[in-house]
């Protein structure tokens, strides 16, 4: 039963993170290939120019391990608060429909209802 929880959490956070894991994954492959491309040519230059790609080669590493820790914060902080989204939008709704209620009701206290609709209203509010 422990399993099968734990998969559902897995599928929802990825469903909820999936951008976050696809910067992830690929900020881990740039960082493998940029560090190899970066090796090789470093092995065949000479003079200034190897001290400018020592620079790049380190400057591409900070860039990339950078990217993985933000997309990795990202992740733990959507794990970590899984039902943020749906209490804001369970918010938002419940403001929404107090409005609707108080519109709907201020309608049917009138006296003379002037339109269609109004009248539409009140029939089925009735029954």
């Amino acid at each position: 039963m422990f399993k099968a929880f734990k998969y559902l959490f897995y599928v929802s956070l990825y469903k909820r993170a999936k951008s976050m894991f696809i910067i992830l994954v690929a900020s881990l492959v740039l960082l493998v290939v940029s560090s190899l491309l970066m090796n090789d040519l470093i092995a065949i230059t000479t003079g200034m120019t190897l001290y400018l790609f020592v620079l790049l080669k380190w400057v591409l590493i900070l860039l990339f391990i950078g990217m993985i820790a933000w997309s990795a914060l990202k992740i733990f902080n959507i794990a970590m608060d899984p039902f943020s989204t749906k209490d804001r939008n369970s918010n938002k709704d419940e403001n929404i429909s107090s409005q609707e209620d108080k519109r709907k009701e201020k309608i049917l206290n009138k006296e003379h209802l002037f339109t269609k609709s109004e009248m539409i209203l009140q029939k089925y509010m009735k029954d």
